[in-house]
């Protein structure tokens, strides 16, 4: 592996970190009752009556995700950056759907 890869794995590893920490805090608060509950909206509207409830869960956190799109392509827009905490979310939310298709669920 070369330095430059080296340097991107221990980066990668060191936000990882930063990142899941800061994620077990915000589950803490928030937990994830409002994964499953926009997912359910997001599958009746979409007619999806048998939709499994950790598909639903993904659902929400999509719902989610595509929110922090939108205000990234706004301030493009407006010919600004999006915020770091944008980018940060947009993170979690990628992980939090990872977790859900390893484990079933968020929490």
């Amino acid at each position: 592996m070369s330095s430059g890869a080296t340097d991107v794995v221990a980066w990668w590893v060191s936000v990882a970190a930063t990142d899941a920490e800061a994620a077990e805090e915000k589950l803490k608060v928030y937990g994830s009752r409002d994964l499953t509950a926009i997912g359910d909206d997001l599958a009746a509207i979409a007619g999806w009556d048998d939709c499994p409830d950790k598909v639903k869960a993904e659902l929400g956190v999509a719902f989610y995700l595509r929110g922090k799109v939108a205000r990234m392509m706004g301030a493009y827009c407006a010919h600004t950056l999006p915020s770091d905490d944008t980018w940060h979310d947009a993170s979690c939310y990628t992980m939090m759907a990872r977790r859900i298709r390893a484990e079933g669920e968020w929490e």
